[in-house]
């Protein structure tokens, strides 16, 4: 098996997407693996799903993906454009990650298991090899997705608690759905205008 093949299979990478090229750069620590559209292939319209010819392409995107062994691992990859007679000119998407992200979806469904896993966003961020603000953008997105899935459902019994942080000196409030055991609100502080009498 050679490495595109082992690569491909790594990925997940399914045909039109093809990779390109590897390059393996040791003295950095990093793998970079180049993918990419077939020039004579029609693409998808994001927006209808609609066959389309190919347009051009945008210039090099980069996303941060699993490490390979040791080694931090990035997917770079000129997107196609497309020409839809509906919805004009429009950028595809792509299977490994979310439309605005630096970062693969499975990259990103790692960290918040680590976030899960630690409680600790510093020593994730450490082990991921992350900065705080990459981490706590993962996890800003990770809570959006969460929060448009949520439910109206009824709520008949509602907690509310307070949490210290930072060595115990700042405080958050938690409202709670205790039967549905799921996160309501939270705000900083605990001040008594948080409580909510129904």
């Amino acid at each position: 098996m050679d490495d595109k093949e082992l690569y491909r299979q790594i990925l997940g990478v399914v045909a039109p997407w093809k990779i390109k090229t590897i390059e393996l750069a040791l003295e950095q620590d990093r793998v970079d693996i180049y993918l990419e559209w077939p020039k004579l292939q029609d693409g998808t319209c994001p927006e209808c799903e609609k066959t389309c010819k190919v347009h051009d392409r945008r210039t090099e995107r980069t996303w941060r993906h699993l490490d390979t062994c040791q080694l931090k691992t990035f997917i770079h990859c000129q997107i196609p454009r497309v020409k839809c007679d509906e919805h004009k000119t429009k950028t595809m998407e792509v299977p490994w990650a979310e439309d605005m992200s630096r970062f693969t979806k499975q990259f990103e469904r790692i960290a918040i298991q680590f976030l899960e896993a630690s409680e600790n966003r510093s020593k994730t961020a450490e082990v991921l090899r992350l900065s705080w603000d990459e981490l706590n953008h993962i996890m800003e997105k990770a809570v959006n997705r969460g929060l448009s899935r949520r439910t109206d459902d009824t709520i008949k019994t509602i907690g509310m608690d307070e949490k210290s942080y930072l060595k115990g000196q700042s405080y958050i409030t938690v409202m709670t759905d205790t039967e549905g055991k799921r996160i309501l609100d939270v705000v900083q502080d605990r001040k008594n205008k948080y409580l909510i009498f129904i």
